[in-house]
């Protein structure tokens, strides 16, 4: 009968055919709709595995940026070359762990010369380092890194070669590649991490995010795999399917890979849903008219194109191509969790970007992001024909801050710091955090005299107390500048000798200093005179010599301050004032210290032995009141030779003693106690408060030969040297006066009361063999012996 019906009527055999076509069409747009949304959401599921593989390597990079730049300003720092030239291993393993701590770097270590270990601050060894290539890699390009399994455990490496200026050893810092970094990795990406060593016909599990029960099944699965790494497959885990990406790290003796994993329920869970969905369409369809059949399944084929045309572009890297499904129903549903899923990625690719180059405490460009912007200034500089400058300043003294006052006030000087900087400088000048205290402005068309003009505007708005919780802090800071191109021509040059200017005001009473031609030269000799001082003290490099002083009210009263004297074999005679500030800046200025004190008091002895009792004065610097064991170590060598502490005078000079004021407070008056005499050498040069001065327990203040040279010509000095002696003497300190080199001087300070006089109108620095003999001369024209006082600098 329904067939005598369809044969019989056109309607009939119109509504089959409809039907037939809305079936047919219905059903090939469900079965390519699926089809195609499956695929979208494969490829989104694969790129997102591939973009957590680009976010790991990224941030791979940006750590392998961060210890470059740490283990360079390591290498570079003349007190750790010095160390590791002489073999300290002690100081070296210190040096490494301050600097680890600063970076939060997990291992670090020196390898010597000949490659073996020198030092390791995880664990003591005696073997070569496991990876030549490595260093090999580090001598050609400076700096080498790597991702490489040592001990059993992952690390990032960067290692580079420590010169002086040949090559000394090398210096190797890592993080490890743990389940912290494989969190902090799935808390960016939503992915699965695991770190895993591959040799071949084994897997070992190093750290991973999935659960314990897994690990040895994801071992047993990735060693059968013949998937390539960086392709994208299934793999079966705990009776569920994950979609796998094998990143690969290293091939230092195991494979090193990160396994990037999610599962692929999680993928498909929208294709699931939305299969039901599509088949509930297809039912109601076949109630529907043909047009509205028709109609359903081009607006079903045009909304997958344009997810599958959304998805093309994120794979390509555009996240802003918009989807245009607008509609309320379930594709849209999923148009819109692609919109999200596509402005997410964009997001977090964004903070990436932005963590890479710019620092997370204080917000400013970090160093990575500075050589770039730096590079365009020139650049810049380079096509109009201007200049362009770079700045680098240091906070003087900041580790007394954190350790004063903690590192969380620290923080908060370095972020007030940081915008005052800002505010302080041109739109087109970018600020910079270098590391730790150092930061760096880049001036756009700017020449050297506008540089400087800027360094000393930051200075006096640094120099403006910042107001923190319960104090007041002001900051005090030294600036390098470097200009383009009279000073380089390349951002990593200009760099480095804007820092070179920066700590050439360390050692004088500039806070700001524009680099010079010679400078790198300069730190050459620095660098080679602070290994050969070691090596004189104790080749006999070293000795010392010897400048009477009288007194004015006793002529028989006699003192002398003995000058340390260091002839070089190449270089011959060096003033004290270039190799002394070396060793303060280096840490060595206490072995210096030593040499002159057990010397002076083994001086004292011989003397004291032929009958020729004298006092002794030392000059010693406000680091040596700081170091453990200074007090034990002076007393122990007077004991040892026999020689009384009456005997013995120390001397610190005014800036040395007041910068350091309240540490070596303590350390003095235990000193006093054991009776040496104590004396503010240089006084008048400094900017010392008279109310701290009166706090410390010294005995004399010596009055600095500036003032005293031109006394006779000079009524200014006059002023100035007598309101010095009525000062001391009202302080109850008695006063010296150096530099004394004609008798009408002498005469002018003993009117003025001074107590004690020096200088080449006695006699200049001699021997102490030559100084016995002019003793005995001067005594013998007074026909009287001596008192008890012979001081020693």
């Amino acid at each position: 009968m329904l067939r005598k019906l369809f044969a019989r009527s056109y309607l009939a055999r119109l509504l089959l055919f409809a039907i037939a076509l809305v079936v047919l069409l219905q059903a090939s747009t469900y079965f390519s709709a699926r089809a195609a949304i499956r695929g979208t959401l494969l490829d989104s599921a694969r790129h997102e595995l591939e973009v957590g593989a680009d976010v790991f390597s990224q941030l791979l990079e940006e750590r392998a940026h961060q210890l470059t730049s740490s283990v360079s300003v390591l290498v570079d720092d003349f007190g750790f070359k010095e160390a590791v030239a002489t073999g300290e291993t002690a100081t070296v393993l210190s040096a490494l762990k301050n600097h680890s701590s600063r970076v939060g770097a997990d291992r670090a270590m020196v390898i010597d010369s000949t490659g073996r270990m020198l030092a390791d601050t995880v664990a003591e060894r005696d073997s070569s380092f496991p990876f030549p290539d490595l260093l090999q890699q580090a001598d050609r390009n400076g700096a080498a890194s790597a991702n490489v399994v040592l001990d059993g455990v992952p690390y990032q490496f960067v290692v580079a070669t420590i010169r002086a200026p040949a090559r000394i050893g090398w210096a190797a810092m890592g993080f490890q590649l743990d389940k912290n970094l494989a969190k902090t990795l799935k808390g960016l990406t939503k992915l699965e991490i695991s770190f895993v060593a591959q040799a071949p016909g084994q897997s070992r599990y190093l750290a991973s995010t999935l659960e314990s029960n897994l690990h040895d099944e994801l071992k047993l699965s990735l060693e059968p795999t013949s998937a390539k790494a960086g392709t994208v497959t299934q793999l079966q885990l705990g009776g569920e399917t994950m979609l796998t990406l094998v990143a690969p790290l290293s091939s230092q003796g195991f494979s090193l890979a990160a396994v990037l994993q999610t599962p692929l329920a999680n993928v498909m869970m929208p294709y699931t849903l939305l299969s039901q969905q599509l088949l509930w369409i297809a039912l109601a369809g076949f109630a529907l008219a043909v047009a509205m059949a028709v109609l359903v399944g081009r607006n079903l084929t045009r909304s997958v194109r344009s997810l599958a045309s959304a998805s093309q572009s994120v794979a390509a890297g555009d996240y802003s191509t918009p989807v245009l499904i607008e509609s309320e129903d379930e594709l849209g549903e999923l148009a819109r969790a692609f919109v999200k899923m596509q402005t997410a990625i964009g997001e977090r690719e964004t903070q990436i970007l932005y963590q890479s180059q710019h620092d997370h405490l204080t917000g400013l460009a970090n160093r990575s992001r500075a050589l770039q912007m730096l590079a365009k200034a020139i650049e810049t500089a380079r096509a109009g024909e201007h200049g362009a400058a770079v700045l680098v300043l240091d906070v003087n003294r900041f580790k007394a801050v954190n350790d004063s006052f903690g590192h969380a006030v620290g923080d908060q000087v370095l972020q007030a710091i940081a915008q005052r900087l800002q505010q302080s400088v041109k739109h087109l000048d970018t600020c910079v955090r270098l590391d730790g205290d150092e930061f760096l402005v880049v001036l756009e068309h700017a020449d050297g005299a506008q540089a400087e003009i800027v360094a000393k505007r930051l200075f006096a708005v640094l120099a403006e107390p910042i107001p923190l919780p319960d104090l007041q802090m002001s900051i005090d800071a030294s600036f390098g500048i470097a200009v383009f191109p009279q000073d380089g021509d390349d951002a990593e040059i200009l760099m480095r000798r804007a820092a070179i200017a920066m700590f050439s005001t360390k050692h004088s009473a500039q806070s700001v200093a524009c680099y010079q031609s010679g400078w790198d030269e300069r730190n050459l000799r620095r660098l080679s005179l602070l290994q050969d001082l070691k090596k004189a003290l104790t080749s006999e490099g070293l000795h010392l010599a010897f400048q009477p002083k009288l007194s004015l009210s006793d002529d028989a009263y006699l003192g002398a301050e003995v000058l340390l004297r260091w002839r070089h074999p190449q270089l011959g005679p060096l003033s004290p004032d270039e190799f002394i500030p070396l060793a303060e800046s280096s840490g060595n200025i206490s072995l210096i210290t030593m040499w002159v004190l057990e010397r002076a008091i083994l001086q004292l002895s011989e003397w004291q032995q032929v009958g020729f009792s004298v006092r002794l004065s030392v000059n010693i610097s406000a680091l040596d009141l700081l170091e453990r064991g200074f007090i034990n170590h002076v007393e122990r060598l007077l004991l040892q030779h026999g020689v009384l502490a009456q005997q013995l005078c120390l001397e610190l000079t005014e800036s040395s003693l007041m910068q350091e004021a309240q540490q070596s407070l303590a350390t003095l008056r235990q000193l006093q106690e054991l009776g040496i005499r104590l004396s503010v050498d240089d006084f008048g040069t400094g900017y010392s408060s008279l109310s701290q001065l009166r706090k410390m327990p010294v005995d004399e203040i010596k009055i600095d030969k500036s003032f005293v040279l031109n006394l006779a010509d000079s009524a200014e000095d006059r002023i100035i040297v007598r309101s010095t002696i009525e000062l001391g003497h009202n302080m109850g300190l008695q006063v010296v006066a150096e530099g004394v080199e004609n008798e009408q001087s002498r005469e002018i300070l003993r009117g003025f009361g001074c107590d004690m006089v020096q200088g080449y109108l006695l006699s200049k620095p001699i021997p102490a063999a030559d100084f016995a003999v002019w003793a005995k001369q001067h005594f013998a024209n007074l026909k009287r012996g001596p008192v008890n006082a012979i001081s020693i600098r």
